[in-house]
């Protein structure tokens, strides 16, 4: 799947990976495919009662662990609330360089950006170096 293989990409050349947003598609995701139980991706929700969760073994973690972990790309897990969560990460976690969303990680053509803060990728629209 497109998904973990991206995934398993941007992992790879970038470091950490967190993924706002925890929902039936986000939690599937975490049980399916390899990519998503790699320690350096981070499920993250702002909802205490999501992050008493346990995610198929993994934490849902708070959002300041995007801070805490130096986490350079964040996935926004839920595409309707995209510029809300894009927002609060730009204002919040600066270092944070790329916001894509879920979408973005079914493009079998996936290409990362370069390390600038782009504008927020919706459903539909395709990361470009």
């Amino acid at each position: 799947m497109s998904e973990d293989r991206n995934v398993w990409h941007i992992t790879e050349n970038t470091g950490k990976l967190a993924v706002w947003g925890v929902n039936y598609l986000i939690a599937n995701l975490f049980w399916s495919l390899p990519a998503f139980s790699d320690d350096r991706v981070y499920p993250v929700d702002i909802s205490s009662s999501k992050r008493m969760m346990d995610l198929f073994g993994k934490t849902i973690h708070p959002p300041h662990v995007i801070d805490q972990e130096r986490i350079g790309t964040v996935v926004v897990g839920i595409p309707v609330y995209s510029s809300e969560i894009a927002s609060r990460i730009r204002s919040h976690y600066p270092h944070v360089e790329r916001i894509p969303d879920v979408c973005n990680l079914m493009d079998p053509d996936l290409k990362l950006p370069s390390a600038v803060v782009p504008p927020v990728e919706t459903a539909g629209t395709r990361l470009q170096e």
